[in-house]
């Protein structure tokens, strides 16, 4: 059998689920892992200078130099740890610390650069003297705490300089991790902070992008450890946004201000909300902070949107009754605020999803040429004045004003090979870039039978039929096999009534196609700009439901019909359908490094999170497969869902205890091998996992024992690098040809004509893990546990807490449906 084929293969993997001393023995050498041989191969591309956006530091003394560090207990624990070691210090620094400034992590951890006066000591701190604490603390009926430090452990620097020899350790990590405490004591201090990062109206230009949103400047800092010395890295943040990044936060407006915007329309306020007026204020509220107007002392966090009656006493006349009450807490009790007596309090950033204006708006203040990036980083390390740092000071840290400056390399592109049929037939990408003119798909797919639905009531049924004819005719002059005319003329529906006509469409095709042993390939979806849940419903249904491959439009192109956008459509089409639309011409040749000598499986995984605000949610993790060799270019991916905000992936390796065949293996990797043996007939020799994952999770390791992909593309603002660290190798792979393999496997995503920053499959696995998110059915009112999905990774719905998923069908399991 072939599960039988596979066990060889298999055994290696799932072993180290349950073999602890030999798991351990992995990590320790992930841990000291050296960086590959780099050789001549190593020198392939045009030598050149960059600047980073790091910064050196220095330390007084590597050797001699130690961080002590405490652990801190708070009581009672109410969410205010800063204010109150704040006081502490402010209370005690000269007389029961000795006179040391410590640094404090926010959460367990304090350090010193010299040891307290003793090993264990309970302070009691006393709120009432703090003359400017934080609006969270001047509501709270608890104003005495008792913090307890005790010894835990002396950190010596010295472990630095065996990090810098490419040796890292156990200590070396806790060494960085004090001296990013330290310097993170002035940003935090002084601006607002949210997800890691640092935000301040007054750091460069604040811009409006409407009447409740404004964009602020922020940056993140992290210190690192290389083999050119300690750096202290600004804005290297895991958003679109690369150095100093822009967010979004909301103004300290009315409440019914801001659900006026977010209507997009000038609500009337003296008629009860419809559904799904409610529902999206709903979204958009829920975790916000709010103040009574008149009374900016107390601060209320929403819970929830009721249609219920006030239950607090407030001095204002109510004019609009049939508004909403927003469900806050209040000294550990629920009660109940009408909207239009409170404010949004300052200081929140909007974590809910942008409209495509509001988006552009914000897109122009974040794109920026290099040169503006760098001055712009250069005065946010200006402005902080890390010189006059008293904590940077207390430890010895100074830090230089200027830009790092590293050699770099720029690799070469590959060749594309394309049909021999069209004009041309090979083609050498220029930065990075490449079109469909005069060539065409060195594989086209086939869509013998398709279907148009429309959902969007803006696009008339002529328009629709010469959109998809147009886009028929793309696909056949790109080089894909395309009917003219549809299995059934096109379908108008309703966006409510999206499952019934997805259902009746698909009932009517078939019975047409039923009697000949067809199916339908296609299924061509226009949906309105605005679309709300409709993709996400369409994906799901069709996924899930009934094993469809669609093609979703939005009104706005099929409107215009811009033949770049149909040569777009048309690539994701090919892929959809199983084709190629280009090919690496060293893989063909068997040139391509590392899977040229043996069947090579190449792997991409990526775990995405719910959004801040969903504790209820999972997350859900996605892995693709390459199932062609040596092209590297088909991939089938799989999904699974695991705890929220868990990392490291659950789904890979299973093992169950069957009464009949005792203990079974499986699990995605499993899967995926098995796949690879059915579609190439051939057994892997090979593994190569590309694994993306958020860079505060990933072991620190020296610049260079890792590679960095710029883009080399014509484009708007500065491209971010991507950084691959290698993890682990059985193959004693050159870091050169390493680095071209990865270089190489950027210029092959199915979606787009130009380079990428992450590998293929990795790209793969990011779309599908956002595709999943779709499957989410919508939640209804009152239904407090589930969220509207949404098409797009950072704002989609997440899965609920019982972990549940629909599965993809069958049929479209070995298809790429995700690009």
């Amino acid at each position: 059998m072939e599960s039988q084929r596979m066990t060889w293969l298999y055994d290696r993997h799932h072993s180290l689920k349950h073999n602890k001393a030999e798991r351990q023995a992995i990590l320790s050498t992930y841990r000291l892992a050296k960086r590959p041989t780099l050789s001549s191969e190593g020198m392939v591309g045009e030598s050149c200078i960059v600047r980073t956006n790091c910064f050196s530091v220095h330390l007084e003394s590597l050797d001699d130099q130690t961080i002590y560090e405490y652990d801190v207990c708070v009581t009672p624990e109410v969410g205010i740890n800063r204010a109150v070691i704040r006081e502490l210090v402010k209370q005690q620094k000269d007389s029961g610390l000795g006179g040391r400034l410590p640094a404090y992590d926010g959460r367990k951890r304090l350090y010193t650069s010299g040891p307290l006066p003793f090993d264990s000591h309970r302070f009691l701190v006393l709120l009432d003297s703090i003359e400017d604490s934080p609006e969270e603390s001047r509501h709270l009926r608890v104003r005495d705490f008792v913090v307890t430090l005790k010894f835990a452990a002396k950190i010596s620097l010295r472990t630095l300089r065996k990090f810098r020899g490419g040796k890292p350790n156990r200590g070396s990590r806790a060494a960085l991790r004090a001296l990013d405490v330290v310097l993170k004591e002035l940003p935090t201090a002084r601006y607002t902070q949210f997800a890691g990062s640092f935000y301040s109206p007054n750091l460069g230009e604040c811009r409006q992008l409407c009447k409740v949103l404004e964009s602020w400047r922020g940056f993140h800092q992290r210190i690192q450890a290389t083999q050119m010395g300690l750096q202290l890295n600004i804005g290297q943040i895991p958003t679109i946004h690369r150095g100093v990044s822009s967010s979004v936060f909301i103004k300290p407006v009315p409440v019914v201000d801001y659900v006026a915007q977010l209507l997009n329309e000038d609500i009337l306020l003296d008629r009860p909300l419809c559904s799904t007026e409610f529902l999206k204020i709903k979204e958009a509220l829920e975790g916000l902070k709010v103040q009574i107007n008149g009374n900016l002392f107390n601060t209320y966090h929403v819970q929830d949107l009721v249609h219920q009656a006030a239950s607090f006493p407030v001095n204002f006349s109510i004019q609009y009754p049939s508004l909403p009450c927003l469900k806050v807490a209040h000294f550990g009790e629920t009660i109940l605020l009408p909207l239009e007596v409170c404010k949004i309090a300052e200081g929140q950033c909007h974590q809910k999803q942008l409209n495509a204006k509001h988006m552009a708006a914000l897109l122009q203040v974040a794109r920026q040429p290099p040169n503006e990036r760098d001055y712009n980083i250069l005065q946010t390390v200006h402005q902080n004045k890390y010189q006059e740092d008293p904590h940077a000071k207390e430890f010895g840290i100074k830090i230089e004003e200027k830009l790092v400056s590293i050699k770099s390399r720029i690799l070469p592109a590959p060749w594309l090979k394309f049909h021999d049929s069209g004009e041309t037939t090979e083609f050498l990408p220029q930065l990075g870039i490449w079109n469909m003119m005069h060539k065409k798909m060195i594989d086209g797919g086939r869509v013998k039978s398709w279907a148009c639905v429309n959902f969007c009531w803006s696009v008339r049924e002529y328009a629709a039929r010469n959109f998809c004819y147009d886009l028929g005719f793309m696909c056949r002059e790109s080089g894909m096999v395309f009917s003219v005319k549809p299995v059934l003329p096109l379908v108008i529906a309703k966006p409510g009534c999206v499952e019934s006509a997805l259902r009746t469409l698909h009932d009517d095709v078939m019975d047409i196609l039923r009697p000949q042993g067809r199916k339908l390939d296609l299924l061509i979806v226009i949906l309105p700009n605005n679309n709300g849940s409709l993709y996400g419903d369409v994906k799901r249904i069709c996924e899930t439901d009934i094993g469809l491959i669609s093609q979703c439009c939005l009104a706005k192109h099929v409107l215009k019909m811009n033949k770049w956008y149909l040569a777009s459509v048309a690539l994701k089409i090919n892929a959809k359908m199983g084709g190629r639309n280009t090919i690496l011409v060293d893989a063909l040749e068997m040139r391509l490094p590392h899977v040229r000598d043996t069947p090579t499986i190449v792997f991409g995984a990526h775990v995405t999170h719910p959004h801040p605000g969903k504790a209820n949610s999972s997350s859900i993790a996605a892995v693709v497969a390459s199932q062609d060799w040596p092209e590297v270019t088909k991939y089938a991916g799989l999904i699974s869902v695991q705890a929220c905000h868990q990392e490291s992936i659950q789904g890979l390796f299973k093992v169950q205890d069957d009464p009949e065949r005792g203990t079974t293996t499986g699990g995605m990797i499993k899967e995926h091998l098995m796949s690879f043996y059915r579609a190439t007939k051939r057994k892997p020799g090979r593994i190569i996992f590309y694994r993306s994952v958020a860079i505060h999770v990933c072991l620190l390791t020296t610049i260079m024992r890792i590679l960095m992909i710029q883009l080399q593309t014509y484009g708007l603002g500065t491209k971010r690098p991507r950084y691959y660290h290698v993890l682990w190798d059985e193959n004693n792979f050159l870091a050169g040809s390493f680095q071209e393999l990865t270089n190489y496997l950027c210029y092959t995503s199915a979606t787009c004509t130009q380079s990428i920053s992450v590998v293929a499959p990795v790209h793969y696995a990011r779309l599908l893990s956002s595709r999943a998110r779709c499957y989410i059915k919508p939640r209804s009112i009152g239904d407090s546990t589930s969220h509207t999905s949404l098409p797009s990774e950072e704002d989609s719905s997440a899965a609920s807490e019982t972990g549940s998923l629909p599965p993809i069908k069958d049929n479209l399991k070995g298809a790429m449906f995700f690009c």
